[in-house]
């Protein structure tokens, strides 16, 4: 029976979170916990049963709105009833992106969100990435703060290869999520294809990374 259910926007997400709780919430081995696909773990902190999902779980809308407006569907589908009348005391929160620099930022979300739990008997308690202000972008954005200092010098050497005067095609990727993807996607599949965000790559430890205090924080009130 699950507890708790932590709906982010997509597979990524769900890779960081499932990361993100093993590391600073599991003071020994979490048991039971499993993988069930890509967008859906499920983790056991302490006896209580945490499912994260992206937003296609169970959801019928084929659209293609943002991860997080793919929430409406979620809230009227068959798999949030299902997980209600499985545990009345069920709680739901969600972890999507602030998007500040876009017009779908935090003021319309929470508006929507509001206006689609009119007449439900259940609340989502919301977290926006990374700091739930104003200056918040993205997981992209947290994640580059959570990038291991070391990882400067080795991104310069990988960028002076395969940028060069021999080869005019090449394109530089230079947005965060670009760089991202290129050190997770090419160093999990040598080294660490479970648990990607566990690397020496990344600082996911609440206790020395302060730019995942306030995500600590909000968790907490869940989760202890």
């Amino acid at each position: 029976m699950v507890d708790i259910v932590i709906f982010v926007e997509d597979k990524n997400d769900v890779s960081f979170l499932r990361d993100f709780l093993l590391l600073n919430y599991c003071k020994s081995d979490c048991t039971q916990s499993k993988y069930i696909t890509e967008k859906e773990y499920e983790i056991n902190i302490e006896g209580k049963i945490v499912l994260i999902a992206d937003t296609n779980k169970g959801n019928t809308e084929q659209d293609k709105t943002g991860g997080w407006a793919k929430l409406k569907g979620q809230i009227n589908s068959n798999f949030f009833d299902k997980l209600q009348r499985e545990n009345q005391n069920i709680k739901f929160l969600t972890l999507f992106d602030a998007d500040e620099d876009k017009t779908d930022n935090i003021t319309k979300k929470e508006t929507d969100i509001e206006n689609w739990l009119i007449g439900k008997k259940f609340t989502i308690d919301r977290f926006y990435l990374p700091f739930n202000n104003k200056e918040s972008h993205n997981l992209e954005q947290l994640l580059e703060l959570s990038f291991n200092e070391s990882i400067s010098d080795c991104w310069e050497s990988f960028i002076k290869c395969i940028v060069n005067k021999d080869n005019t095609n090449a394109i530089e990727p230079k947005s965060k999520k670009g760089k991202i993807i290129i050190y997770k996607d090419v160093y999990s599949s040598l080294k660490n294809k479970n648990n990607e965000y566990l690397s020496e790559m990344w600082n996911l430890n609440a206790n020395t990374n302060e730019h995942l205090t306030l995500l600590k924080d909000f968790l907490d009130k869940h989760l202890k």
